[in-house]
């Protein structure tokens, strides 16, 4: 079986609005920094953090605008499938639940989520519904090959 991993995180979809607002932000932000130094005056600290403030917050609206999520830095959820285990993090602050595909007992495909159940009754459940439709049938085809194969019930 070839290994399979989905990023789970939601995506943003393109908006021009916010790219817009988001490089006008920087170019306000930058041109008044430009307007303190060329008019000779002393740069306060405080000019300087609002600069800062409005930077970043332009630079934030700009990569939404762009349909990146921005907190992907702080780590991404993902399911990962391969030929001896699943690795499911549901959320970027949860840990990894390794699953031993010997121990699953039962993989239940809801209409909006999947719920498997392994040794000692552990129920492992995670949401799709954000998630591309293409991957989605991938990731349920994929299931289903391997509860034939495995021999495991399949909801």
């Amino acid at each position: 079986m070839t290994p399979l991993k989905i990023d789970l995180s939601y995506n943003y979809p393109k908006n021009y609005r916010r790219i817009f607002l988001g490089v006008t932000t920087i170019i306000l932000a930058g041109g008044s920094m430009f307007q303190q130094i060329k008019s000779s005056e002393v740069l306060s600290t405080g000019r300087f953090l609002m600069f800062l403030g409005f930077f970043f917050l332009g630079l934030l609206y700009l990569w939404l605008g762009l349909g990146k999520n921005p907190f992907t830095v702080l780590g991404t959820a993902f399911l990962s499938i391969d030929d001896e285990k699943i690795i499911l993090k549901n959320t970027r602050f949860s840990k990894e639940d390794v699953i031993d595909l010997n121990s699953i007992l039962k993989i239940d495909i809801k209409v909006s989520s999947i719920r498997i159940v392994a040794g000692n009754n552990t129920a492992y459940e995670f949401a799709y519904d954000h998630i591309d439709e293409e991957i989605i049938k991938k990731l349920k085809s994929t299931l289903v090959k391997l509860c034939k194969e495995r021999n495991i019930s399949l909801g």
